[in-house]
C-alpha cells in the first residue's frame, strides 16, 4: 500500500483575506542559510461552491455505510470552476489520507489509500485557473464499512508504560458501527471500575479502535476478568470477556537506539536498539507517527530482531519529520502487557542521483585518485553497500576505497569505516581496475547558499559539495569567526593558501599544486587541504561569481605563529578491512600513496617480549596482522602459516630455524628486520 501524499507543512492562518499584492517568504535555519521565493497574490470573491447536497459516496449521501475502501465520490459540477480537489481525512482530522486536484466531478479512491471498517470525512475544494482563490463545500462523513450488529471480536485490553506515564488501554475494532451509531461502549473491570470509550487511534495500516485510555484508573490493571459492552442506538448490545494478567514488559534502553534524536534520513534507514532482559520470548516492533503525533503512519512486523530496515519494496514516506519509537510485547496475537520508548524525531530528505564512472587503472599505486559522493549519505557503510550494489563484494583485489579518519587511512569494509558521515565536500581515495558507473544516491545540501565545512587543524581530504558544479578555488573562503580569507589570499594564515591534488605524475611525489585563485575546482574530484588554526570554516559558495561569505562570527580560533611550509600530503598509517590477505586471482591492490600499514598483533604473539621464540604455532587469521618484538624474533618448531593467512615479522633480528617453518600455498609472510 503507498504511503501519504502529504507530510510536514509549515503555514501561517490569518483571521481573513490578505490584501492584493506581493508576499515575500523567507525561512532560515539554525545556520543563518535562507530561502526566499515571492509570490503575487489577487483576491477573487467570484469562486463558486460545490453543493454538498449533489456530493456523493457510492451514490449515498451523508453518513453513508459504502462497505468499501474504494469508493468513487461524485458533485454536480459548477459553473467557473478552474480545477476540482476533494479531500479525504480520518474522522477526527488527524490527517489527510487523500486528495487529488481533477477537473471532472467524480473521483475513485485507489486501493491502499484507506483502511476498511473506518471512518471518514470529505469535502470539494474548487481552485480557480491560477490556484490562488480557493472555496469549500461543506464536510460530510461516510464509512468504509458494513453496518451491523455490534461486535467486539476484535477487543484489546493492555496495561503499557511509558518513559513519561503508566497507562491502561481498553479497545476494539471492526465493531460494525460508524462513531455516530455508538450509544456506549463500556468496559468494567475486577473491581467495579467502568472504563468509557472517549477516542479513537487511527492508523495507516489497519481500521480505527474505538478506545479508553485510563491514566486515573488503578494502574497497574488489576488482575482479573475484563467485561467489554457495546450498544449502538437501535438497543442492540454485545458483550465480551478479557482475562488480564499484569506482568509487565521491561523498556528498551533509550540510550542503545539509533538512529540518534534528530537525525536526517538519507537513506533507507535502520532502526537499532538492544534486546531488554528478561525470560519470556518478547517481541519488538518499531512504530513510526507524524510530527505530531497525530496518527501512526507504519509498524513494523513483530519479530524477536532487535533491528528493522525499511523493505525497499514498501513506498518512501513524503519527506518531512516523523517521530518512532520502539514497543515491546508480551504476545503478537493476545498482548497483556507493553512499554514503549520515548519518541524520537528523525527526517526524511529528498534523495539525488549523481552517476561516478570508477577511474579504471593497471593496479599500481599511481592509479589512486580522490574522488568524492557529493551527497549526505549517512554512514559509510551506505556508502559501501551502494558500491556493492554494482560492483559485488567488497574485493580489494580489484578496487579498495579509504577515507581520511582521525589521523588513518581508513578502509571501506572496515568498522571505523562503517561510522563515518559520508557529507558533501568529504574526500576518499580510490584505486580500481574498473570502469563501471555507480550511480550515488543521498541529499543534496542547499544549492543556493554556502556549504560550510568545519574542520581542526591537520590534513584534511575535500571536495566541492555540488554534484554538477566546478568552483574556483579563489572564491572559496575560510574564517575563524574574526578573521576571514580566500584560501589564495597571501594573507590567509589559517590554512594552506593552496590544495593538492593527486594525478599519479604530479612534481610533488605524484601531486599538483593548486594554488591560482582562477583555478577551477573539478566537481566529482577530491583535493588534500591542510588547516593551521583552531576550528576553520571553509565556506564553498555555489558559483564562481559569488565569493562565499561568513554566516556569523561566532568565536575566534587560535592563529598559526608559524606560516605552513606548503609541503605536500604526508603519508598516513592504513586501517586495511578485514579478510584482505583471502588469495584471490592477481594480487592485492597497493594502499594508498604514502600509506603505511598498520597491522594489528597476531594472537599468537600476545605476549610482550624483548626476543621473541615461537614454537608450535599456527597462524590462520585471514585479517593481516603483525608479529613484533624489541629485540629479536624466532620462528622455530612446528610453526605454520595456513594458506590465506597475512603475517608480518617485524624486529631488529628475525631468525627462522631451518626446517621446523611451514608457509603453506596461499599465504602471505613478511619480513621486516626494522
Amino acid at each position: 500500500p503507498p504511503f501519504r501524499q502529504l507530510a510536514n507543512s509549515y503555514q501561517v492562518n490569518v483571521p481573513s483575506v490578505v490584501a492584493n499584492g506581493t508576499y515575500t517568504f523567507v525561512v532560515t535555519d539554525s545556520l543563518g542559510r535562507t530561502a526566499t521565493v515571492t509570490r503575487y497574490f489577487t483576491y477573487d470573491s467570484t469562486v463558486p461552491q460545490v453543493d454538498s447536497s449533489t456530493m456523493l459516496v457510492n451514490g449515498m449521501g451523508n453518513q453513508a455505510y459504502v462497505g468499501t475502501a474504494t469508493p468513487t465520490l461524485t458533485w454536480d459540477p459548477v459553473s467557473g470552476a478552474g480545477t476540482y480537489q476533494p479531500f479525504i481525512w480520518d474522522y477526527d482530522g488527524k490527517a489527510i489520507w487523500y486528495t487529488t486536484e481533477t477537473e471532472g466531478a467524480s473521483v475513485t479512491i485507489p486501493e491502499g489509500w484507506l483502511q476498511p471498517d473506518t471512518p471518514y470525512y470529505w469535502y470539494v475544494r474548487v481552485n480557480d485557473a491560477t490556484g490562488q482563490n480557493r472555496r469549500y463545500s461543506n464536510t460530510l462523513y461516510f464509512y468504509t464499512g458494513t453496518k451491523g450488529l455490534p461486535d467486539l471480536s476484535h477487543k484489546v485490553g493492555m496495561s503499557f508504560t511509558t518513559p513519561d506515564y503508566p497507562m491502561n488501554w481498553f479497545a476494539a475494532r471492526s465493531i460494525n458501527l460508524a462513531p455516530w451509531d455508538i450509544n456506549s461502549f463500556n468496559i468494567t473491570g475486577p473491581n467495579g471500575t467502568v472504563y468509557s470509550y472517549k477516542s479513537r487511534n487511527f492508523f495507516f495500516q489497519r481500521p480505527v479502535f474505538y478506545a479508553s485510555f485510563s491514566g486515573g484508573g488503578p494502574i497497574p490493571m488489576p488482575d482479573g476478568t475484563y467485561t467489554f459492552e457495546l450498544s449502538d442506538k437501535d438497543s442492540h448490545t454485545d458483550t465480551k470477556t478479557h482475562d488480564f494478567t499484569y506482568n509487565p514488559v521491561p523498556k528498551v534502553s533509550e540510550a542503545s537506539m539509533s538512529p540518534a534524536p534528530n537525525a536526517y534520513a538519507y537513506t533507507s534507514s535502520t532502526y537499532r536498539w538492544d534486546p531488554v532482559s528478561d525470560p519470556r520470548p518478547l517481541l519488538y516492533k518499531v512504530r513510526i507517527r507524524d510530527y505530531n503525533s497525530q496518527i501512526i503512519w507504519y509498524e513494523s512486523p513483530y519479530s524477536t530482531e532487535t533491528s528493522w530496515t525499511r523493505p525497499d519494496d514498501l513506498p518512501r514516506p513524503p519527506y518531512g519529520s516523523y517521530k518512532w519509537q520502539v514497543v515491546v510485547t508480551d504476545s503478537d496475537t493476545a498482548a497483556n502487557n507493553m512499554s514503549f520508548t520515548s519518541l524520537r524525531t528523525i527526517t526524511g530528505h529528498p534523495l539525488s542521483i549523481n552517476d561516478y564512472t570508477l577511474p579504471k587503472g593497471t593496479g599500481v599505486v599511481t592509479d589512486y585518485r580522490i574522488f568524492t559522493p557529493p551527497f549526505y549519505m549517512g554512514s559509510g557503510a551506505n556508502l559501501l553497500k551502494q558500491m556493492e550494489s554494482v560492483l559485488g563484494p567488497y574485493d580489494p583485489y580489484h578496487w579498495r576505497v579509504f577515507g581520511l579518519y582521525e589521523g588513518s587511512f581508513v578502509e571501506l569494509n572496515s568498522t571505523d569505516f562503517a561510522s563515518l558521515d559520508i557529507i558533501p565536500g568529504i574526500g576518499l581515495w580510490i584505486i580500481t581496475l574498473y570502469d563501471n558507473t555507480v550511480p550515488f544516491e543521498g541529499a543534496l545540501c542547499p544549492q543556493n547558499t554556502n556549504y560550510e565545512r568545519r574542520l581542526r587543524p591537520g590534513w584534511h581530504m575535500i571536495a566541492l559539495p555540488w554534484p554538477n558544479t566546478d568552483i574556483n578555488l579563489g572564491s572559496i573562503t575560510v574564517s575563524d569567526g574574526t578573521h576571514t580569507y580566500a584560501i589564495t589570499n597571501d594573507a590567509n594564515d589559517l590554512t594552506q593558501t593552496s590544495v593538492w591534488e593527486y594525478t599519479g605524475s604530479g612534481p610533488y611525489a605524484g601531486y599538483e599544486k593548486r594554488q591560482t585563485a582562477d583555478y577551477p575546482l573539478q566537481h566529482g574530484t577530491g583535493y588534500y587541504f591542510k588547516v593551521l588554526a583552531d576550528d576553520v570554516r571553509v565556506l564553498f559558495p555555489p558559483t564562481s561569481s559569488s565569493s562565499a561569505t561568513v554566516l556569523d562570527k561566532g568565536s575566534a580560533g587560535r592563529k598559526s605563529s608559524v606560516r605552513d611550509n606548503e609541503e605536500p600530503p604526508p603519508g598516513f598509517l592504513c586501517k586495511v578491512g578485514p579478510n584482505t590477505g583471502v588469495s584471490s586471482a592477481g594480487r592485492i591492490l597497493p594502499l594508498p600513496p604514502d600509506g603505511l600499514i598498520d597491522l594489528p598483533q597476531c594472537s599468537q604473539c600476545s605476549e610482550a617480549e624483548v626476543d621473541r621464540v615461537l614454537e608450535n604455532k599456527t597462524f590462520d587469521s585471514l585479517t593481516p596482522c603483525e608479529c613484533t618484538a624489541t629485540e629479536s624474533i624466532t620462528i622455530g618448531k612446528d610453526v605454520i602459516i595456513q594458506s590465506g593467512a597475512n603475517v608480518t615479522f617485524k624486529a631488529p633480528t628475525v631468525k627462522i630455524q631451518s626446517g621446523w617453518f611451514h608457509a603453506k600455498e596461499g599465504a602471505v609472510v613478511k619480513i621486516k628486520q626494522e
